[in-house]
């Protein structure tokens, strides 16, 4: 397949942003203004310099640009300029790319040519920052330059916000380039990405430099490796572009857990191990797969295997209520039994604007929150350490004794109360109405409503919990009934609801023996299990059918227009 293979950055052209042509071989839903598309690339390796339109987005705190992302409505209509499909960009001029609907600033500091006329712009960078409204008169002729002021909606200092489960071109159900990639994350405001391509190593890292990119983003090879009882992202995984399906072994569908799980952990590697979408019907997940029954324990087709890292408690695509309350009620019932899995947000997208990169997220404590101070170790312990917030909107501030965060343990001196700090901030198109507090399992010992606001900060109380008598985790839940807005956040067609889970801090009542969960763990014989001795090795991933791993069809989202999901 033909790819453009010119991008313009900061005045040098850098490589790939786009094809117009994806996996559903329909040309795209419209087309970019004649006088860019029509003229395309110089042989000097710029872009045609007609534009007519300027804008700076600035991070209202620190009064510098920051990749965004600008949507344009028209006469009361959404969408009003198509620059390509949802599978592709297009270059548009210094520092700019057409995503579909949607331009792209790529360092913040952009210029575009778009149809003159009057528009209605929303500037967003995903959900740290309020969406920022402007009535814009782009000219025919000469330029028009705007700076819009984002502001901040919560102060993320100290922790860094990724998508560990993310598609592109290298996996069967996607066709996103790399760098189209690299770029739907910085206008999201994510600083770290796993790739997660099926049955594929990928890593970004090589399209984020190319961009240059690294001050926004830093990525982490992986692998989402999809087999008959469910799909796994594995990372970092070794990647090699010169080898097959970036070097990842052949992989045999009717594989187990442990064979899974013995063949990606092999040294040198520390590879993180998730449990994507562990509910999902089709493709089977893990959690059905095995028959998990949180409440009484029962495993209906052992073995049950949980020698991994972290699961996704919210899900792009796994995105229902009854969807996430159910996963929320499996995690809790493992936690309980001292089976503990670091609870995560991830996309799971496909494309680049119907399906938003970044939508839900997960937010990792690290020593050096830059993303070009990153590195995997950080992340690794991060995740393990369970020092994680999943989100797709609120934040979460959660402390115990004005000390403890999420994934920490406080021993609580003789005599003395649980004092939980909790503080709630969200931007101003995410809603939140409820807090629920978790003690030791799926049993709700506190809950707060909170009115609706478009204010920044949306609750802050210390809540005294009475000493409990036995060492007992706390796991805090924000959420709302009313889903977030679906040309914000999320996916175009369904709803993404507004929740965010701070994973468990622990109380420990004496201090001395090691902390005791309330259940005891489920049985080895049920949690264990050896390889089949009748694996057979089956052709490498593209040659075989692999309808059953389709996640979704999202040539039925490229059919639709993107206002008409």
């Amino acid at each position: 397949m033909h790819r453009l293979k010119w991008f313009v950055l900061a005045g040098f052209a850098v490589g790939l942003i786009g094809a117009l042509v994806g996996s559903c071989d329909r040309e795209p839903a419209g087309a970019v203004d004649a006088a860019v598309s029509d003229a395309g690339p110089r042989s000097d390796g710029g872009l045609p310099s007609n534009a007519n339109l300027h804008i700076i987005a600035l991070d209202d705190d620190s009064e510098q640009p920051v990749p965004a992302r600008v949507d344009f409505a028209a006469d009361g209509q959404p969408n009003a300029l198509t620059f390509s499909n949802d599978t592709a960009g297009v270059p548009l001029g210094r520092d700019t790319a057409g995503l579909w609907t949607s331009m792209a600033l790529l360092t913040g500091d952009g210029e575009a040519r778009v149809t003159p006329g009057r528009y209605d712009i929303t500037v967003q960078r995903g959900i740290e920052y309020d969406v920022a409204r402007q009535r814009i008169d782009v000219p025919a002729s000469g330029m028009l330059s705007e700076t819009i002021r984002l502001p901040r909606a919560f102060d993320s200092a100290g922790w860094v916000g990724g998508d560990f489960h993310v598609h592109q071109a290298p996996s069967n159900d996607s066709d996103v380039p790399a760098q189209d990639r690299v770029v739907s994350l910085a206008i999201e405001g994510i600083e770290v990405v796993a790739a997660a391509d099926h049955n594929e190593n990928f890593d970004l890292a090589g399209a984020a430099r190319d961009l240059r990119m690294e001050k926004w983003l830093f990525a982490m090879s992986g692998n989402e490796v999809s087999i008959d009882m469910g799909h796994f992202n594995v990372f970092p995984v070794p990647f090699n572009p010169a080898l097959p399906h970036g070097g990842a072994p052949a992989i045999n569908m009717s594989w187990d857990i442990a064979t899974m799980l013995r063949t990606f952990r092999a040294p040198p590697e520390d590879e993180i191990v998730q449990i994507n979408h562990p509910r999902m019907v089709s493709p089977l997940s893990y959690f059905v797969a095995v028959g998990w029954n949180p409440d009484s324990g029962a495993i209906g087709r052992p073995p049950f295997i949980l020698d991994f890292d972290s699961v996704e408690i919210l899900n792009g695509i796994e995105a229902s209520r009854a969807d996430i309350e159910q996963i929320i009620k499996d995690w809790l019932g493992l936690a309980e039994r001292g089976h503990l899995l670091t609870a995560v947000g991830n996309s799971d997208t496909h494309r680049i604007v119907s399906a938003k990169a970044g939508s839900p997220r997960t937010y990792l404590r690290v020593p050096d929150d830059r993303p070009q101070m990153l590195t995997v170790e950080a992340v690794r312990q991060a995740i393990r350490g369970r020092h994680a917030i999943a989100t797709s909107g609120p934040w979460l501030v959660v402390t115990v004794n004005d000390s403890a965060g999420p994934g920490d343990t406080a021993v609580l001196p003789a005599g003395n109360d649980v004092r939980l700090s909790i503080e709630v901030d969200a931007a101003n198109f995410v809603p939140v109405d409820r807090i629920r507090v978790f003690a030791n399992g799926s049993t709700v010992v506190q809950m707060r409503t909170v009115p609706s606001s478009i204010n920044h900060q949306r609750f802050k109380e210390v809540i005294t919990i009475p000493r409990p008598a036995v060492d007992t985790f706390y796991v805090v839940v924000a959420d709302a009934n009313t889903p977030l807005p679906r040309e914000l956040a999320g996916r175009v067609d369904r709803d993404t609801f507004s929740y965010a889970i701070a994973n468990p801090i622990f109380v420990d009542v004496d201090g001395v023996a090691a902390f005791s969960f309330p259940k005891p763990p489920l049985p080895p014989n049920l949690t264990t299990g050896m390889a089949r001795p009748d694996i057979m090795p089956l052709p490498w991933w593209h040659d075989f059918d692999h309808s059953s791993v389709i996640e979704f069809d999202d040539c039925e989202l490229e059919q639709a227009t993107p206002d008409e999901p």
